[in-house]
């Protein structure tokens, strides 16, 4: 399992700085890397509250980048 979150310090918010593009580029390069991987034959995606929620042990949602 990887999580993948990302932490916004006060200044971040009092500058109004948002790394929304740059945490999808990492998702996409860590896509990359799990696909070219031979031994990794399935990866899946999950948004914190599908997590939360339990819906990742019925692996029924996907999400792809």
């Amino acid at each position: 399992m990887l999580i993948v979150k990302p932490k916004r310090t006060l200044v971040d918010w009092l500058l109004a700085r948002h790394y929304d593009d740059a945490l999808q580029s990492i998702l996409h390069h860590v896509q990359q890397v799990f696909e070219s991987d031979k031994r990794i034959d399935h990866v899946r995606w999950f948004t914190q509250q599908e997590y939360d929620s339990n819906k990742m042990q019925q692996g029924t949602k996907h999400r792809n980048l």
